[in-house]
């Protein structure tokens, strides 16, 4: 799609294109008013912060095309944003069109907490995709948006996750939750108390809710 179309037309003739998750995470983007102004390719691009609906964006694997006078190259938003507040977008480059690839989800989950301000110490969102079969983990994806200048997501906790058998026990939880405590403690951001427990509360009712089928 084009990254000036406006959030609400995308919601108005996306609801049976869009993946699932994605579609709710935008209906939550802001007001009716801002969403008739605000673009994807804006959210995208805000060089200091990642929006709440970016965690979203990250598990999907979106493409973006970038262009300028002659050139035009297509990178994955994990090479445009890494963190830190930088975008990798060149001087006199512009983001033109974003490739959302199509994947089959047993579970999606997209949660917000508190409202996106710039001064919204405890504003969290989530989100959580997973596949399954046979009771048995076959992909699965989990990331945060903290309102500052990352998402936090951790590979290793998706390493360890992949090959379980559902449920996840208490037992099999613990070195989950040391993992996940290692990765916050190395957050570019500060995170505050309510932060730390939404983050592990959130985790824990996302694998406790992936179905065993």
């Amino acid at each position: 799609m084009g990254s000036a179309v406006p959030i609400s037309r995308i919601l108005d003739i996306g609801a049976n294109v869009l993946p699932r998750v994605m579609h709710l995470a935008l209906s939550e983007l802001g007001t009716p008013a801002i969403r008739n102004r605000a673009t994807l390719g804006g959210n995208i691009c805000i060089r200091e912060r990642r929006m709440s609906a970016f965690p979203v964006y990250l598990l999907l694997d979106i493409q973006l095309e970038l262009k300028r006078a002659g050139t035009t190259r297509w990178i994955p938003l994990s090479r445009f944003a890494p963190g830190g507040g930088k975008i990798d977008l060149q001087r006199s480059e512009v983001l033109t069109r974003i490739r959302i690839p199509f994947a089959a989800w047993d579970f999606e989950v997209y949660r917000r907490i508190n409202r996106e301000t710039s001064d919204s110490a405890d504003f969290l969102s989530f989100c959580g995709l997973a596949r399954t079969e046979k009771n048995v983990i076959q992909d699965i994806r989990i990331a945060y948006g903290t309102a500052g200048s990352e998402v936090i997501r951790s590979r290793e906790i998706e390493n360890e996750l992949v090959g379980r058998k559902l449920p996840i026990g208490k037992r099999e939880l613990g070195p989950i939750m040391e993992i996940l405590d290692a990765a916050l403690a190395l957050a570019a951001d500060a995170l505050t108390s309510f932060k730390r427990e939404r983050i592990r509360s959130l985790l824990g009712w996302f694998l406790a809710e992936l179905p065993d089928r």
